[in-house]
């Protein structure tokens, strides 16, 4: 989804999936992003190293996980199951926020298009 990435100097935009359109801004729809293509090169080796040993005990859980499978069938430990975000195209419980702050972000948006200030795509 993303036309280029991310630099070091500019590391995030905001894509807004709507219009397939990112910008260089925080302000407006979307969600920000950084896709920074060279950032392990960027980081110190032992940053690298000290994520990689917190990251590894989760490996084989999302390494063996099955997309397709409802999340309930899946047996994650707590730590991965607590992380995953949506599955089969829905958010999971501990993330079902995102939903209420998307329908706010619209109606603030639609609140400034009925104020005669232009309206945000939703």
């Amino acid at each position: 989804f993303m036309n280029e990435c991310t630099t070091i100097d500019t590391p995030f935009c905001l894509y807004d999936a709507d219009r397939n359109k990112d910008t260089k801004s925080f302000k407006g729809p979307g969600v920000l992003v950084c896709s920074i293509d060279n950032m392990p090169t960027q980081l110190p080796k032992e940053s690298t190293d000290f994520f990689g040993d917190l990251l590894f005990p989760y490996a084989l859980d999302i390494i063996q996980s099955d997309a397709k499978k409802p999340l309930d069938e899946h047996t994650f430990s707590p730590a991965v199951h607590g992380a995953i975000i949506a599955s089969n195209g829905s958010l999971t419980p501990n993330f079902e926020y995102i939903q209420e702050l998307r329908q706010t972000n619209n109606n603030k948006c639609r609140h400034k298009a009925d104020n005669g200030e232009p309206e945000a795509k939703k």
